[in-house]
């Protein structure tokens, strides 16, 4: 099915009429069909009409324009706290991402390779 609603078997079912149906067919299929892509020659287009994927890019700029400008104000500003901002919510985002930590507290130079052979880690040093 294209744009225009129809599918190629109605195109082809509808007589004389049929080849205009099926040359505004083809006309209007997306840029991610093999036909469009075989006609045109162009594979690199494929799939950059798709909602998605401009969803996508919008919402990284967001998330990018929001972090740009809680930087810039807490940089420029005397008070130095507050929270940074959350990513936009979007269906294709991990939930676990704000709550997720990779450890309670650092462990300081001195003490990694003790602390690297405790959680099964290999000796590294040669």
């Amino acid at each position: 099915m294209t744009r225009t609603g129809r599918t190629l078997h109605e195109c082809m079912g509808m007589g004389a009429a049929g080849m205009v149906a099926l040359a505004h067919f083809v006309r209007h299929l997306d840029t991610d069909s093999a036909t469009w892509r075989a006609v045109t020659g162009r594979s690199e287009w494929a799939g950059w009409n798709d909602r998605l994927t401009t969803n996508r890019i919008l919402t990284d700029m967001y998330d990018a324009i929001t972090a740009l400008h809680y930087n810039y104000v807490r940089a420029h500003s005397k008070k130095k706290g507050g929270k940074p901002p959350k990513p936009y919510p979007a269906p294709w985002a991990r939930k676990d991402k704000e709550t997720r930590r990779l450890g309670k507290d650092p462990v300081k130079a001195r003490d990694f390779w003790g602390w690297w052979k405790k959680k099964g880690g290999d000796d590294g040093r040669r």
